[in-house]
């Protein structure tokens, strides 16, 4: 019952950066001036799509990290953050950040 509890907040982060992505850019830019900023509207649109899968499995990773951790069990973790953020996420970002 917990874990459904818990996965429904990245769920729900995910769902609204899908369906309101114009609603929440324009909270930080001035969605009325179409001219000035449409390129950074259709490009901000565009990454929150990335982000809210991304949400989904860093939420995934944030509950079973919390459970390994209630178990005592700190080693396995570790190793799974450091894999996940350094050798993948690290390598990744910078391999899509000089394509």
């Amino acid at each position: 019952m917990w874990l459904s509890l818990l996965l429904a907040i990245p769920i729900m982060i995910a769902i609204a950066l899908l369906l309101f992505p114009r609603q929440i850019i324009g909270l930080y830019i001035d969605l009325l001036a179409p001219a000035e900023n449409a390129f950074i509207v259709a490009l901000a649109v565009s990454i929150m799509r990335v982000g809210a899968i991304a949400n989904l499995f860093d939420g995934v990773q944030k509950i079973a990290y919390g459970a390994l951790q209630g178990l005592q069990d700190t080693r396995v973790p570790m190793l799974l953050s450091f894999l996940s953020y350094w050798c993948i996420g690290l390598t990744s970002g910078y391999w899509l950040a000089h394509e």
